[in-house]
């Protein structure tokens, strides 16, 4: 199977509820997937994305009990996220919202292609095609107007972002598939891309030298 890993305690803003439906949609056309995901499965009005209704999200935290290509780890220790991460195909950050993405960083560094959207600073580092593949946000998405988060229509178009997002994220499996040599490729250059950008070697020698010349005489 395709294995996927996702991380990220904030389950429906860092993407979780796409992932589920990629999950089903893999199911409905027979694609042989297993998806492990590690989360405190946090959602609801704690989050700046999330529609607020008590029991929207009852649903999918059901589904993650039923469907038989997802794994739901809880939180678990880092060592065992590094593992899940170096055994998968892929890590999934379909985010709706974020700053960073830390957990892509561990992936390049261990040679792990990602899945993830185009927010923020992700798009620095991941290229799409060449270490990875990025997720342009649906435009529904930003004419989100997080105040009116408790209200049915935002609800509907939270879905449709989570749908959208899935059926990309398929299409752009699929073609992985139908090409291995390019998948060798992601492997290849998501681990330099890591080492380019976030050797801790290279950031000491770079710091270490803008002291010496701030500071005569220091070792």
């Amino acid at each position: 199977p395709i294995k996927l890993f996702f991380v990220g305690n904030h389950f429906a803003r860092k993407g979780g509820i796409a992932i589920l439906r990629l999950a089903q949609k893999a199911l409905e056309i027979g694609i042989s997937m297993e998806i492990s995901i590690a989360s405190a499965l946090e959602v609801g009005p704690q989050t700046w994305t999330d529609p607020m209704r008590p029991g929207y999200f009852d649903h999918d935290l059901a589904l993650l009990k039923r469907l038989p290509n997802v794994k739901m780890l809880g939180n678990i220790p880092n060592t065992q996220i590094l593992d899940l991460v170096r055994s998968s195909h892929f890590v999934l950050l379909p985010t709706l919202s974020d700053t960073f993405g830390f957990s892509l960083i561990e992936a390049l560094a261990n040679g792990t292609p990602v899945i993830a959207t185009r927010q923020a600073a992700i798009p620095e580092f991941i290229e799409d095609g060449k270490n990875g593949y990025l997720l342009e946000m649906p435009p529904v998405f930003y004419a989100l107007r997080y105040p009116e988060r408790n209200l049915p229509s935002y609800e509907r178009d939270f879905e449709q972002v989570c749908v959208e997002l899935a059926e990309v994220m398929l299409r752009k499996l699929q073609q992985c598939i139908q090409n291995p040599e390019h998948y060798s490729a992601l492997r290849y250059d998501a681990r330099k891309t890591a080492e380019h950008y976030f050797s801790s070697r290279e950031a000491d020698q770079f710091w270490d030298s803008i002291y010496r010349e701030a500071v005569p005489g220091a070792v």
